[in-house]
């Protein structure tokens, strides 16, 4: 499918819920988001200083190679 026609700043905020909260709806877990109840599975990814808060999902898309802590269950894993 293509989203050619999508400003960009709708279409990052699309594809972080499409990897996040809209597969732990179809498989029915408690996690994809960060609420009290759901499980705490996140990445603390490194953004450049000068990142518009405005385009934070496009800009975590682009920098997901720059992941500095990592949790699972809300247990960090230690990585080299």
């Amino acid at each position: 499918m293509m989203h050619y026609h999508l400003p960009i700043k709708e279409l990052s905020d699309r594809l972080i819920e499409a990897i996040t909260v809209k597969p732990a709806q179809a498989l029915r877990v408690d996690c994809g988001k960060i609420e009290v109840g759901f499980s705490a599975d996140f990445a603390l990814i490194n953004l450049p200083d000068d990142t518009d808060e405005e385009y934070l999902s496009l800009h975590t898309i682009l920098h997901t190679k720059r992941v500095s802590r990592l949790w699972i269950d809300g247990t960090e894993i230690i990585f080299a």
